[in-house]
């Protein structure tokens, strides 16, 4: 649940973009009709004090959300037609096929429509919502209704929360042509709906391909309006930081095909509201490590659920701890270069997914099978402030990589994962220099190349002929530091079985300084990504298994234990 004051900040926040009829009509940016007009003719919402767009300040207060989740966007069979409207073009849903929840929504929303806003060509953009002054070429709002009020748009926008938003921003991929193929196929519609009215069934193209790439776990958010008369005041907004990539030219075919009106008519351009005014209100924003105003030492206030638990990580790991011989990883498809899938600016560190089913840990005293989703990093700022989550003895090292692991059971279920208390295993390892050694190893080297291509939050590119066995070579496996702890970003959610290994990875200085002056936390004007790791956490009691030195004869092998049972046999060493 959230506190009380982050209730109070988001009820003063959040505006929308779907469209209730007006007895007068409308219309964008002709010289005498155009959205300044609208306070005019629709004196009782549209000139209210929660309109919507609005320009989004990326340093505004900051709050985790949580994931949203949702249903029936991965299918290809829910649309139903794609019309002109004289204002947009729309793509309506087959009813009762789509729904969305979480996302610190009240409750599940039903999803009707997107639809699209642009500007005029590429010398002219047309996102309606701007993010520190910048507009985008596009913007795609899906427009949802509370289940609750059965699809009557009547009692949703009488409820200040009535309909759910959400907004994607659409921008150029510099040197593509056409793609991706779903927005190819999306625009091959645009030519039978020139005309206001037209319109023509669609299929074969799910939500989740019109959206790809995006993480939707990263998000402003805030409460506004319909963004088109009668402007009513009734939607919880949520715009995602990642953007929507397409070529220049799919994006021109929307400013060069469809018109207002009949065949007499102007072509369909700068179709967007310009933003509002915030009149006082806040927008909620992802979290951060170190700002001034935003670091981690905020997160327990905005994601009180889990952030203060008592069991949080990363903790500082004493070397002398009661020792236990907690038996060898098995480790299948670390060894193969060809399992990285894309490596990803997240806004917050540098993460590398790995394909599906390619990757897998067991044994270490793990209960079952863990398969392996993707690997990240911390790091501080330069040689003069070493970046790792975990210390030991208090000593922090200049970098750390964390591989991310599921319980084979929960079947790529994060939402199940999360909620079992060792149904994420996260394997660390510490990163540090290797004086007199420049630009090494090569499997390191190969990785920072692509930096200079993820500058950006969102951005990403792909990546293969790395193994993870490249990454982690030298450190010996048998030997490390075991107990139970948390996420170490929010929701800081504590399900996740640590293993911290107690050799280090060498590497460069120069390589780990790319890390904080190549990427940056948001686009060209935002700051470097620097001191992105979580102060360590107290250990309320909890102690920390190191395995015993593997060429002692006086261990006993508990490779096939369970936990419990590890925690009797080392002591009471005990993983809460």
């Amino acid at each position: 649940m959230h506190s009380l004051c982050l209730i109070t900040v988001l009820a003063c926040l959040l505006p929308s973009a779907f469209g209730a009829g007006s007895s007068v009509d409308w219309c964008y940016h002709l010289p005498t009709c155009n959205d300044a007009t609208w306070p005019t003719i629709r004196t009782e919402f549209c000139n209210g004090s929660r309109q919507s767009p609005i320009d989004i300040i990326s340093t505004n207060i900051q709050a985790d959300l949580g994931a949203f989740s949702f249903t029936g966007f991965d299918d290809n069979t829910t649309m139903s037609k794609i019309k002109n409207t004289g204002h947009t073009v729309k793509v309506d849903f087959k009813s009762g096929k789509l729904s969305v929840s979480g996302g610190a929504l009240s409750t599940s929303y039903d999803t009707l429509q997107f639809h699209l806003h642009w500007g005029n060509l590429s010398s002219s953009p047309g996102s309606e919502h701007t993010v520190d002054g910048k507009r985008y070429p596009m913007e795609l709002h899906i427009v949802n209704i509370k289940s609750t009020h059965n699809g009557s748009v009547t009692a949703a926008v009488e409820d200040s929360e009535g309909l759910a938003a959400l907004g994607f921003f659409i921008e150029v991929d510099p040197g593509t042509t056409d793609q991706p193929e779903s927005w190819r196929s999306l625009a091959s519609h645009l030519t039978s709906i020139t005309e206001n009215g037209e319109y023509v069934n669609i299929s074969g193209i799910s939500m989740n391909d019109l959206i790809s790439g995006v993480d939707t776990s990263s998000y402003y958010r805030y409460l506004g309006s319909l963004t088109t008369p009668n402007c009513n005041e009734a939607v919880i907004w949520t715009v995602f930081k990642d953007t929507v990539k397409v070529s220049q030219n799919l994006i021109d075919l929307f400013s060069t095909t469809v018109r207002i009106g009949d065949s007499t008519s102007e072509l369909m351009v700068n179709v967007f509201r310009n933003v509002q005014p915030l009149n006082g209100r806040e927008v909620a924003i992802d979290w951060c490590y170190h700002l001034p105003t935003c670091n981690d030492t905020t997160w327990p206030r905005i994601r009180t659920e889990f952030c203060n638990g008592s069991r949080q990580s990363p903790i500082d790991i004493i070397s002398g701890s009661i020792q236990a011989d907690l038996g060898a990883f098995a480790f299948t498809g670390f060894d193969d270069n060809t399992t990285m899938s894309k490596i990803k600016n997240t806004g917050h560190t540098v993460k590398v997914d790995f394909k599906s089913g390619k990757l897998s840990v067991s044994g270490g005293a793990l209960s079952t099978s863990y398969d392996t989703l993707q690997f990240h990093l911390h790091w501080g700022n330069l040689s003069s402030s070493p970046g790792s989550e975990h210390t030991v003895d208090g000593k922090r090292y200049p970098m750390e990589l964390h591989i991310v692991n599921i319980k084979s059971t929960h079947n790529g279920s994060v939402t199940a994962a999360v909620e079992d208390s060792e149904g994420l295993a996260a394997l660390g390892f510490f990163i540090e220099v290797d004086p007199g050694t420049t630009d090494q190893p090569e499997s390191w080297r190969r990785l920072a190349s692509h930096l200079t291509s993820i500058t950006e939050n969102g951005q990403y590119v792909n990546i293969s002929g790395i193994s993870m066995n490249d990454l982690i070579s030298g450190v010996d496996t048998s030997s490390y530091y075991r107990y139970l702890g948390s996420l170490t970003t929010p929701n800081c959610n504590e399900a996740v079985i640590w293993t911290v290994f107690k050799d280090t990875v060498k590497v460069s200085q120069n390589l780990i300084d790319l890390f904080s002056t190549t990427v940056r936390i948001g686009d060209s004007t935002s700051e470097l990504m620097v001191n992105v790791f979580r102060g360590v956490q107290p250990l309320n009691g909890r102690e920390v298994t190191p395995t015993t030195d593997p060429s002692s004869k006086a261990t006993t092998t508990l490779a096939t234990t369970s936990l419990t049972a590890l925690a009797l046999a080392a002591l009471c060493s005990i993983f809460i």
